[in-house]
């Protein structure tokens, strides 16, 4: 009986001794759907399949019920998939042996590397399925172990994270993970302006954070590729985040309010002095100034307000 439990582990263990296979029970575990043929030869070899044989393996796998096929595409079994999580399991005893890798993070401080941090990175900022953010953090995972990068930085985890989402052609995902800033290159330009000041400096690299939010996240991307193409051109960027460019107002409610909240306004209009009442409506747009960027529309203007001078 013990003869017959070692030679099923080892015929298991001889099966799992290939990489390849290795990532066929990884490709297959990360997909809710069936895969077929070609999808999985494509995204467990990407370009080169043509020296491997790779039906040689799928049947490797299957003869140990690894996997199994239908119509529809190959799947994983619940034996492969619990063997799977072994191998996955002993795979990061073997990178944390070897090497320990550090992270700085942008808190400035030191973190040990840990794949769930990218997990809940991806599903909570990225909006990407938890199944999906497993994968993609662990292709990032095995392309650091590659490297002999022992201490990472926060944007240097992410450019990384990019390459692998860019790689699984996941650019929506990329582009929602996009950072906002300035440049360091660009940030010290600003020290040989002759007006710096600090209020300056701040009010430059807020200024560029607000246009670059703007042109990744609240703008269609048709709209914000077109402007950068130079199609189209767009005013003020850095304050549409913030706040409308124009508003619309119409006249007979603005002088509703000018008549309710100026305290030294009659309510009959007509007993009003001229001068003033041109004073309050300047002094109430100057009031709401801080509401728009470029221009204030009032609505029946001519009809509401100049009549009262006729």
């Amino acid at each position: 009986m013990d003869a017959d439990k070692n030679n099923f582990l080892e015929k298991q263990l001889k099966t799992l001794g290939h990489k390849i296979r290795i990532d066929i029970l990884k490709k297959l575990k990360n997909s809710q759907n069936k895969l077929t043929f070609s999808k999985l030869q494509k995204g467990v070899l990407e370009n080169n399949h043509t020296s491997v044989n790779f039906s040689f393996h799928l049947n490797a796998l299957k003869k140990c019920d690894l996997i199994n096929s239908t119509e529809e595409g190959y799947f994983i079994t619940n034996l492969g998939a619990q063997i799977l999580e072994s191998v996955l399991s002993i795979e990061r005893i073997l990178i944390d042996k070897s090497k320990t890798k550090m992270i700085r993070t942008s808190k400035y401080s030191k973190e040990l590397f840990d794949t769930r941090k990218i997990e809940e990175y991806l599903s909570t900022e990225g909006g990407m399925e938890i199944y999906l953010a497993k994968q993609i953090a662990r292709e990032v995972e095995e392309r650091l172990t590659k490297t002999k990068i022992e201490y990472l930085t926060a944007p240097l985890m992410r450019e990384y994270i990019n390459v692998v989402l860019l790689d699984n052609g996941l650019e929506e995902i990329r582009h929602k993970l996009t950072r906002l800033g300035t440049p360091p290159y660009e940030a010290l330009k600003l020290f040989s302006l002759k007006d710096l000041t600090p209020d300056n400096f701040i009010k430059k690299l807020g200024s560029d954070v607000s246009e670059q939010f703007l042109l990744l996240n609240l703008l269609p991307k048709k709209l914000a590729d077109s402007y950068l193409s130079g199609e189209i051109a767009l005013l003020h960027l850095n304050y549409w985040s913030l706040r409308p460019l124009s508003i619309y107002l119409n006249t007979e409610t603005v002088l509703d309010y000018i008549s309710n909240h100026y305290s030294n306004i009659s309510s009959q209009f007509a007993e009003k002095k001229n001068l003033n009442l041109i004073l309050d409506l300047f002094d109430f747009l100057h009031q709401i100034k801080q509401f728009f960027t470029e221009d204030v529309v009032l609505g029946d203007f001519n009809n509401k307000f100049l009549t009262k001078f006729s």
